[in-house]
Parts: C-alpha cells; sequence; structure tokens
C-alpha cells in the first residue's frame, strides 16, 4: 500500500484575497482542487490493482481555513469504495490533557460516518498532521 501526503497551503491570489491551495508533504503544489487530485489518484492507483484505505489525520492546531477535509472528500471514498479513517491527536491515556476530549471527539468523527483512531493508533495524525502546523 503506497502512502501519499497531502497539506493545505495558503497562497495569495492576484486580488489579494486567500485562497486555499494544496500540498504534497514534500512541498509540491497540487495542479488541481483537491476533490479532483483525490479522485485522480484513486482511479489511477486502483487500475494498477492496488487496494486502499485512506488515513486522515487531525490535530489540535489549525493551520488555514479547512479543518473538516474528511467531511468533503467522504464521497469520492464512498464512490469508488475506499476505506477512511480520521486520525485524532487525542491521548486515549487519562494521564493526558487531550483525554478530556477523547470521548466528544470520538463521537463526533463516528457520529459522522467515519472510524476513528487516537493515540497511539492515530499514526496519521501523530506522524503527518503534527508536521504540517509546526
Amino acid at each position: 500500500m503506497r502512502v501519499r501526503i497531502l497539506q493545505p497551503v495558503q497562497i495569495k491570489t492576484e486580488t489579494m484575497e486567500q485562497q486555499q491551495q494544496w500540498r504534497k508533504l514534500n512541498g509540491q503544489r497540487l495542479k488541481q482542487p483537491i476533490v479532483d487530485e483525490v479522485r485522480a489518484a484513486i482511479v489511477r492507483e486502483k487500475q494498477m490493482g492496488h487496494e486502499l484505505k485512506v488515513c486522515i489525520g487531525t490535530d489540535s492546531q489549525v493551520k488555514g481555513k479547512e479543518t473538516d477535509i474528511a467531511y468533503e472528500l467522504c464521497r469520492i471514498f464512498t464512490l469508488y469504495n475506499v476505506d477512511m479513517e480520521v486520525h485524532a491527536d487525542i491521548n486515549t491515556n487519562p494521564n493526558f490533557k487531550s483525554n478530556d476530549a477523547l470521548k466528544e471527539a470520538m463521537g463526533y468523527i463516528m457520529g459522522m460516518g467515519f472510524a476513528f483512531k487516537a493515540k497511539p493508533d492515530a499514526f496519521a495524525s501523530s506522524s503527518c498532521a503534527n508536521k504540517v502546523v509546526q
């Protein structure tokens, strides 16, 4: 299974308005809207015979304006029969402060129909999302 990591980045347009554009973790900007890029990647990988699972990582810090990308992309994942998990930056150990939000976050994410993972099983959160916001 191949892993591709995408992150949002803010760019200025000619009108000086802020517009969200996505890039890979290596900094390469995507040429199309995120929905089109994800659809193209799914089609390409499925044509090569790969079975896919998408893990969307969250972090307690917000960077940019988009904080609910899983919801925006879930229709594409359903259309192409791709499993998806939301990985939250929340510790399952009650000795950590983030644990206070565990039940609420789990209920919210699972209530939207997504599979939920928290630390230490939330690798997309602890490895990727955290790197993006730092």
